[in-house]
């Protein structure tokens, strides 16, 4: 054969070959149909991985966890998060010192990562919401890592689903995502191909029967010849600064059969900026503890302005202040079924809760960091306890803990009359370095409603927290001046 015969044929296999990879199977990836293909997999989805993946999807994921690395006290963003692998596997790296909330759009998915949450003991640091990835329900410049794993592929629109996640890092944050790609090699690109063509969708649909042949799984997996990324990943490029890490997964005789990626996001002075440290204008997360004394609604108005105001917070009750805020309030709060909506319609993620015996939480330890505390309403049971050092519960050490590394601690009883024991243990938290701030509201801003009064204990706590706030008309304003010159009384 010719020179010129044996280019022509290699022409003709290279064109053959640019028309298998340039192939692509239109697939309706409306937000509907991927729904409800999840949640009629949902049972099986976990085997589907394990079995179609080999069983290295695992190790993918402990290799995200250690190319983008979680930090303590800052926040992870889960997208796609399905039945919580990945989100867990975060929760693992940061050994339950920062929370993970993950977000997925198919509920029947995540009633099933609420039990394996629950099964590795990671409630109230492991949070799952449902929300689209394309509109994903958090604040902007909040998370220090959010990341996908296998679940970009599925998102209608993409590029908006990478904008999102984006939006929603940290300035100095990064965007994790683990995804499929063709091996490079002709040889081993036309077997990875062909399997996931027509063996995969197969193998899948024998396992679960509801799953189509052509599976939202299917996409993605095809590109021309010699290109390294996909789409969505070409569209990266272009949004962020992007390091590409290949996982070393072996699937066929030590080549690379599948691919992890990781999109990092990096903020423009990321080079002069020491990743350990919080982002710049980053506000730290509060600490809220519920007791059993009278004052629930201090505490109820308490949340839902630190919610307004767009802070994060970590609730813990003990069991006899959710007896009291339902003598109070009316609310019912479940201590193991926690709810936050009971506490108005505040931003998802922005509260977190934990059990009062949960001693794993983040807040039980130093290395999270807090702008502070605020035990509201504070029984003179635990006012005593933390005075003497007693830590029997979470409320109590998470207290102690706020004390020892000389951090903001606000304690807010209600109890009146006071003994001496009250007395003098009030004057041992205050030399330990605790605020004591009394349920004693004033009355020189003439209140004309119940909340006036829950107003201006709530405002008086934020001026401790260091929280600008107008919750209080403030003596020496305008207004009062105003009020108090008017009812002057005549000489």
């Amino acid at each position: 054969m010719s020179q010129t015969a044996a280019d022509s044929s290699s022409l003709t296999r290279d064109k053959a070959l640019t028309k298998v990879c340039e192939e692509r199977v239109e697939i309706d990836k409306s937000d509907q149909r991927v729904r409800r293909m999840f949640a009629s997999i949902a049972q099986r989805y976990d085997l589907l991985n394990h079995l179609l993946s080999l069983n290295i999807d695992r190790s993918w994921r402990r290799f995200t966890t250690r190319k983008v690395p979680p930090q303590p006290g800052v926040p992870v963003l889960d997208c796609c998060t399905g039945t919580a692998d990945l989100a867990l596997a975060y929760d693992r790296a940061a050994k339950g010192l920062t929370r993970v909330i993950g977000t997925d759009f198919c509920r029947e998915m995540l009633l099933l990562g609420e039990g394996k949450v629950r099964k590795h003991g990671a409630t109230g640091r492991v949070v799952l919401i449902e929300g689209d990835t394309q509109r994903l329900p958090v604040p902007s410049d909040t998370f220090g890592v959010v990341s996908v794993a296998f679940g970009l592929r599925n998102v209608r629109d993409t590029v908006r689903g990478i904008d999102e996640m984006i939006r929603t890092a940290r300035p100095q944050g990064k965007v994790a995502i683990l995804e499929f790609s063709r091996p490079r090699g002709r040889f081993l690109g036309r077997i990875y191909l062909a399997f996931f063509r027509h063996v995969l969708p197969r193998l899948g649909q024998a396992i679960a029967p509801s799953l189509p042949l052509s599976s939202p799984h299917r996409l993605e997996l095809s590109r021309r010849p010699g290109h390294d990324q996909p789409a969505w990943l070409a569209r990266a490029d272009r949004t962020a600064d992007v390091s590409a890490h290949p996982g070393h997964r072996h699937l066929v005789r030590g080549n690379k059969a599948e691919q992890g990626r990781c999109l990092v996001r990096r903020g423009a002075d990321s080079m002069s900026h020491d990743p350990s440290l919080p982002a710049a204008g980053a506000q730290p997360d509060l600490v809220v503890a519920m007791t059993g004394a009278s004052g629930a609604p201090y505490a109820v108005g308490l949340l839902r302005t630190l919610g307004r105001l767009g802070r994060t917070m970590h609730l813990t009750a003990s069991p006899s202040a959710a007896q009291v805020l339902h003598q109070e309030t009316g609310l019912s709060l479940s201590l193991k079924r926690f709810d936050p909506l009971i506490f108005g319609d505040l931003a998802p993620g922005r509260l977190i809760y934990h059990h009062h015996a949960d001693f794993t939480a983040g807040i039980a330890s130093g290395s999270f960091l807090t702008g502070g505390m605020v035990v509201i309403p504070c029984s003179m049971s635990t006012l005593g306890a933390i005075a003497h050092g007693v830590t029997t519960n979470l409320i109590t050490r998470a207290a102690d803990v706020h004390l020892k590394e000389r951090r903001k601690l606000i304690l807010v009883p209600r109890e009146t009359p006071l003994s001496l024991i009250h007395l003098e243990n009030m004057v041992q938290v205050s030399r330990a370095g605790a605020v004591v701030l009394p349920a004693m509201p004033g009355w020189y801003h003439r209140p004309r409603r119940l909340d006036d009064l829950v107003d201006f204990i709530v405002g008086r706590i934020c001026d401790q927290l260091g929280i600008v706030n107008s919750m209080i008309t403030r003596w020496g304003s305008e207004e009062v001046g105003a009020e108090a010159a008017f009812d002057r009384p005549r000489e």
